[in-house]
């Protein structure tokens, strides 16, 4: 079979913005779509085609780790940028999947990528068989690669047209291509590929020389040696195969590069040869990661960090003494000055998308709306400052509830949920000598209630990003903080001050039956200790044993908020024994005022008394679990051309024993 000597080469590729992922690193390329290049050999100029089928190419180097390079730069593992992660061929076209390294010298290729700076990408490759046709009509020949193999992508500054690849100036070495024309028959190849007889006769190549046409009698009966040849040259490619998978084996359980299997296959080494300088590299490896296990290093995604940046020059404009690190001011200082148009086209221009010609209107409709199909991040930077404004206003707004009543397990769902009132365990009895214990009961109630979500949604229009208008955005997402709050607060209340009623069908504050209400008295000693008896007289469900529960809680209205302290403060020193009050902080059962507004539209003269949680049922409340507090939720609005922010609520309250409150008066 007739060859030729040839350099490696490379033929120029694209990459395909619009498909990187900046979680995995990844991005897509179209290495070859088969053009004809022009190309010239030791022997003569030729045209190139590259033949772009199942059959024709070898994807299994380029899907076995096949490295992404620096501009062709192979000679150490500095010029390594990423690895192929896997290659496929369609509609006449190649494509790969490349993964960039982590690696911060690295980082600003790939921003520069991102942005559509770096364009050029070039694709190496070697072809192993050559089918010669020549034209009449055409002055030099066509040779078609019928069987070639990628071996490596490189971003390169400048791109090669079609007509003249990239050269690596690192790797001039030339190699054997086979040539065939329709008078002599296709080598074998590895995997089974076809290949297609061609009606030109033409005279084939040897190391840069002709090659001797035979007589037609010796073409149409070859001899037995050259199929002996043939044969001989298929089991050495099958073996060279076998090698080169046994090599990447090696390199792949040690977890060591896959230029390293490159080097060894290239360099002709054997498996034991690889096998004995591998464990020695994993060896030396290892013992460097332990003795560096204390040195971790984080590195960060470009697009994170500068999405991070904005959201932080956004938050203190704001809100100028928020809390921050130093470096976190420090990284968005870079955009104090900016306005949020100018942030928003920065945003598009990293997502790809070219904003030099666009109005201020155009780049507001790009980054709120999605039939621009843009990669911007600035929604989710909205949303995350909005997301970060709103739980600060929301914990800056604590309802009184949490001082008194009991928050209870998260609820996985919104079914309803049952909660036990359990009675006291039974009363031990004497037990003769020899005697059975006797089995006791316990009294139990059951209350049921359930989850419900409350929200309102609002949209950030192109008008409010075009204004710069970040004082509206934050109100309304601080005021959706603080409206939260007080909805929690108002249904917790809502159980104390509303018609409540128990599963024993009696209402929750009842005179006869359930004996913690009493008739409308002011704040007083005599007052306080006719509620405090009334609660330490409380039965357990089973009706006779008393609980001795002591109120921890004196909850009034603004009304009352002044006699409520003259009757709990510690500052009060009576001059009679007489006068002591032991509601009084410090005293024998001191009460915690809890001064509520909510109480007034009920009533200004009501006043309530609440045991400690912990003592005795009361009033409990929940949430949705992973749903804890407010939430604001955001998405791409079409009709209105803006982001349309929701927040959402997922909350209960429910009275679950009345043991433990007391009423004074009837609202």
């Amino acid at each position: 079979m007739p060859t030729m000597k040839i350099p490696k080469q490379q033929m120029r590729a694209e990459f395909m913005p619009a498909t990187y992922n900046a979680e995995k690193r990844t991005i897509d390329l179209c290495f070859t779509t088969g053009a004809t290049v022009f190309r010239r050999s030791w022997y003569e100029d030729y045209n190139e085609e590259l033949v772009v089928t199942p059959e024709a190419v070898r994807m299994d180097r380029l899907n076995s780790g096949a490295p992404l390079l620096n501009s062709h730069y192979s000679v150490n593992l500095f010029g390594v940028m990423g690895v192929v992660e896997r290659g496929w061929i369609q509609d006449g076209k190649g494509y790969c999947t490349v993964r960039f390294s982590e690696r911060e010298d690295v980082a600003p290729f790939i921003q520069d990528v991102i942005g559509g700076i770096i364009r050029n990408v070039s694709v190496g490759y070697q072809v192993h068989t050559f089918e010669k046709i020549e034209n009449a009509q055409q002055k030099i020949p066509t040779y078609r690669a019928v069987d070639w193999e990628p071996t490596e992508v490189s971003l390169v500054p400048v791109g090669a047209d079609a007509g003249a690849g990239v050269r690596s100036q690192q790797d001039p070495e030339t190699y054997e291509v086979e040539i065939f024309t329709s008078e002599s028959a296709p080598p074998a190849v590895p995997g089974g590929h076809e290949r297609k007889e061609n009606s030109m006769t033409t005279p084939a190549l040897r190391n840069g020389a002709p090659e001797p046409v035979p007589p037609e009698a010796t073409r149409t009966a070859p001899a037995a040696p050259v199929v002996d040849v043939d044969k001989a040259r298929s089991e050495a490619v099958e073996a060279e195969r076998k090698r080169s998978i046994e090599i990447r084996t090696i390199v792949r359980s040690a977890k060591l590069a896959e230029t390293r299997a490159d080097e060894f296959i290239n360099s002709g080494a054997t498996v034991d040869a690889v096998r004995k300088v591998v464990m020695d590299e994993w060896v030396a490896q290892d013992q460097a990661r332990t003795a560096s296990a204390g040195n971790i290093s984080v590195t960060r995604d470009a697009a994170d960090t500068t999405r991070t940046a904005m959201e932080t020059a956004i938050i203190l404009r704001v809100n100028p003494s928020a809390t921050l690190k130093p470096e976190e001011i420090e990284m968005a200082r870079q955009f104090r000055g900016r306005s949020l148009i100018e942030m928003a086209r920065e945003s598009l221009e990293a997502g790809g998308l070219n904003t030099r010609s666009m109005s201020r209107l155009e780049i507001a409709s790009a980054a709120l709306s999605q039939r621009m199909h843009t990669t911007s991040d600035f929604p989710l930077i909205l949303a995350n400052v909005s997301n970060n404004r709103l739980r600060q206003s929301y914990e800056q707004a604590p309802g009184t509830y949490q001082r008194w009543a009991t928050r209870a397990p998260n609820a996985p769902d919104f079914k309803q949920m049952a909660v036990l009132a359990l009675g006291g365990a039974p009363s031990l009895e004497l037990i003769a000598e020899g005697a059975e214990y006797k089995m006791g009961t316990m009294a139990e109630t059951r209350e049921v209630y359930s989850i419900l979500t409350y929200g309102k949604a609002i949209v950030f229009s192109r008008q409010m990003l075009i204004n710069d208008d970040l004082r509206a955005f934050d109100r309304v997402t601080t005021g959706f903080g603080a409206s939260a709050r007080r909805l929690e607060n108002g249904l917790v209340y809502a159980q104390i001050t509303g018609a409540s009623v128990l599963a024993d069908g009696v209402a929750l504050f009842e005179a006869s039956t359930h004996k913690n209400l009493a008739g409308a008295g002011a704040i007083a000693v005599a007052t306080l200790g006719a509620g405090r008896t009334a609660m330490r007289q409380q039965k357990d469900l089973d009706g006779v044993t008393p609980l001795n529960i002591a109120p921890s809680f004196l909850i009034v209205p603004t009304a009352l908020e002044q006699v409520a302290y003259q009757y709990t403060s510690s500052q009060f020193v009576p001059s009679q024994s007489s006068n002591i009050n032991e509601f009084r902080a410090g005293g024998k059962t001191a009460l915690e005022t809890v001064v509520e507004p909510i109480l007034d539209v009920s009533s200004a003269s009501v006043w309530y008394l609440a045991a400690d949680g912990s003592m005795v049922d009361t009033v409990e409340y929940c949430f949705l679990d992973g749903n804890e507090g407010v939430f604001l939720e955001s998405e791409m609005d079409f009709d209105s051309d803006g982001m349309k922010m929701k927040a959402r609520l997922d909350f209960a309250s429910k009275v679950i024993d009345y043991r433990g409150l007391y009423r004074n008066g009837t609202p």
